[in-house]
């Protein structure tokens, strides 16, 4: 079987780059902390220093939203894949690349180590991004026409799907799950259990439908998203466009369908995703974080 190993440790990294601007654009994802970080990079004199620094954050600063919200597109999003109106989904999401863009914050600037580039990195939160996307319509879960006698006395969901699993409609493919902003979950009988359409709508753009985990170790699951005794079940399988929906057992998914708890943990995005991690490119990412260890003792410096 094909086994296709795509996640990335700590962080998923994506590169583009504008052939008709001076400026180029790198993207970290950092899917435990829920962070996007772009890496903003343009070319300057050496010679003409500190008027090219400064001359070179302008222009960085000047393109800085244009160059981020085309990035955006791309970035991992739902079950239809990234952030464009091209998807078939493009009816039922409103959202504005430009004023999701604009919230971006400036970290740092910092030359690379040839000094002959300088590098300007934006960070943007998840929760940036949901809070400017918007859904019509409303989710829907069955009626719970056999409601449990057993006390189901959990905090939220855990999913353990850090191993390679089946793909929906295509048994001979095993892949890992990849992460997305507002990933769902299916039973294996089709059912829908959490799509962005379920979950509330503050809580939806406070923190998506679900969170991301790199690590098994209970004692580093966030508290407030899954609380103290969440019920810890595995993945069957993966679904959706990006392969980033999970597919959970129908007895699972009768358990939680069976007592309000278990609605209302759904309905909250009370979720976690355990998933793999791998490192596709030890390379940029070694030089990104020599940049910022390198911006961080410029600071000491200065103070």
């Amino acid at each position: 079987m094909k086994v296709k190993l795509l996640a990335l440790i700590f962080i998923f990294l994506a590169g583009w780059t504008s052939p008709q601007s001076p400026v180029t654009i790198e993207r970290v994802i950092d899917w435990q902390e829920r962070t996007v970080t772009f890496y903003l990079t343009t070319g300057v004199e050496v010679s003409r220093m500190p008027a090219a620094r400064q001359s070179g954050e302008a222009l960085i600063d000047r393109l800085k939203v244009s160059l981020i919200a085309e990035n955006l597109q791309s970035l991992p999003f739902d079950s239809w894949g990234g952030l464009t109106l091209a998807l078939p989904r493009s009816g039922n999401v409103n959202f504005n690349l430009n004023e999701i863009a604009r919230t971006a914050s400036k970290n740092y600037a910092v030359f690379t180590a040839d000094m002959r580039s300088l590098r300007v990195a934006y960070s943007l939160p998840f929760e940036s991004i949901t809070a400017n996307v918007t859904l019509q319509g409303n989710g829907y879960l069955p009626p719970n026409i056999m409601p449990s006698t057993t006390p189901f006395n959990y905090t939220g969901l855990v999913i353990y799907a850090a191993l390679p699993l089946l793909v929906r409609d295509d048994n001979n493919l095993l892949e890992y799950l990849r992460p997305s902003l507002l990933p769902s979950i299916f039973a294996e009988n089709g059912q829908s259990l959490l799509t962005p359409h379920i979950v509330s709508s503050p809580l939806l753009q406070q923190w998506g439908t679900a969170a991301h985990s790199y690590n098994e170790d209970s004692l580093t699951w966030p508290r407030e998203r899954v609380g103290n005794n969440p019920l810890v079940i595995s993945a069957r399988g993966i679904s959706g466009s990006g392969h980033s929906d999970a597919i959970i057992s129908n007895s699972d998914a009768n358990r939680l369908l069976a007592s309000q708890q278990g609605r209302d943990i759904l309905r909250s995005g009370r979720v976690l995703f355990i998933i793999t991690a791998a490192n596709d490119n030890d390379e940029l990412l070694a030089q990104l974080r020599a940049d910022r260890e390198l911006a961080a003792s410029m600071a000491l410096d200065r103070d």
